[in-house]
């Protein structure tokens, strides 16, 4: 089910350069949360204005909490791909025209409901393709959780996509 939020605060994250990517920083104030459940696995989505955190409880192995966001303090680090143990995540970054920004937000806002997956969108009052996304489901056939995210940055006109998967086994 989808659940589409627009967000109260200003927009913080200026630019894809400015990201971070981790997986141990604490909880994030967030400006909109989902939970569920897909699979083995207890699921929250949180937007963190133009940012994401997603915390999976994977019981038996622990929290893993993926954030993707401006960090104080931390350098900014976004790779392109990442694999540690059983979880794997890549990223593209892409520069887009208005009318091209403008389709893209609007696929997004487009629900896209199914049982077995969670989404969570928000936008800006008076930023309408300032727009942060999550796409969360359970892949049984290969025992993982895979999601997808999107960050859309108007004022340089980028997009940031991500796809990020935790194999089930360790659930």
């Amino acid at each position: 089910m989808t659940a589409l939020f627009e967000l109260e605060g200003s927009f913080v994250d200026t630019r894809a350069a400015d990201l971070t990517l981790t997986l141990d920083a604490d909880e994030q104030p967030a400006l909109a949360t989902r939970r569920g459940r897909l699979g083995p696995f207890d699921v929250e989505l949180r937007l963190l204005g133009a940012s994401h955190q997603l915390t999976v409880d994977r019981r038996a192995s622990g929290l893993l909490r993926e954030t993707l966001a401006c960090l104080p303090g931390d350098r900014p680090h976004l790779p392109s791909t990442w694999v540690r143990d059983d979880y794997a995540f890549r990223a593209e970054v892409s520069v887009h025209d208005d009318e091209s920004l403008s389709e893209l937000v609007d696929r997004l806002r487009t629900p896209a409901d199914a049982a077995d997956s969670l989404h969570l969108i928000g936008s800006y009052p008076g930023r309408p393709l300032a727009v942060t996304a999550i796409r969360a489901g359970y892949d049984v056939a290969s025992d993982a959780l895979r999601w997808q995210t999107w960050h859309t940055y108007p004022q340089s006109s980028e997009v940031v996509y991500t796809e990020s998967a935790l194999s089930g086994r360790l659930a």
